[in-house]
């Protein structure tokens, strides 16, 4: 197989036909990094550089619901807590089929809901160095691969997730240039 055979329909997800399972893509890019989120279920990534912004509360009502906006304004740190929630619904979001995502405001997203363990998927949401990273699977997450330009680390994350703690294990290979 020498290239990728990817169709994407109205109303569905980007789908890869010639691999062995049915696979399902999303791609997220800020700045210069980029995130590909490759999966044999539904799944969804986002990837933002972190920066002050002067309009950062006009923004945050655009798509935070009364109780996040709440929350925001409370916060310790504004602008982590404004990364945090835009990624993880931007993640959500991406999981869904085009139909879906059409009649949906991301004010509709219950960030809460979706990352607790009442919820079916699975978010997840990490600061790597200046970038908040969040992905949503539709089901658990136990290893991430992650390629960059220019670096190469291995680590391995203890997440306190809900009323558990989960191993996830993220990889940043290299990629030659």
């Amino acid at each position: 197989m020498d290239f990728w055979n990817i169709e994407e329909t109205a109303g569905s997800f980007p789908v890869v036909h010639n691999l062995p399972v049915k696979t399902y893509l999303s791609l997220s890019h800020s700045h210069d990094s980029v995130v590909v989120g490759i999966s044999d279920t539904a799944i969804g990534v986002d990837i933002e550089k972190i920066a002050k912004r002067k309009n950062m509360a006009a923004m945050a009502e655009l798509f935070m619901s009364s109780l996040e906006l709440d929350l925001f304004q409370q916060h310790v740190t504004p602008a982590l807590y404004f990364y945090q929630t835009w990624c993880v619904k931007e993640a959500y979001f991406k999981s869904l089929p085009m139909l879906e995502q059409q009649n949906l405001s991301l004010q509709k997203i219950d960030t809460s809901h979706i990352c607790s363990d009442k919820h079916n998927g699975k978010a997840i949401k990490l600061r790597l160095a200046e970038f908040m990273f969040a992905i949503y699977s539709e089901k658990k997450l136990s290893d991430i691969n992650c390629f960059a330009i220019n670096k190469t680390v291995q680590t391995d994350l203890t997440l306190l997730i809900g009323n558990h703690t989960d191993r996830l294990k993220i990889h940043f290979e290299e990629i030659i240039r």
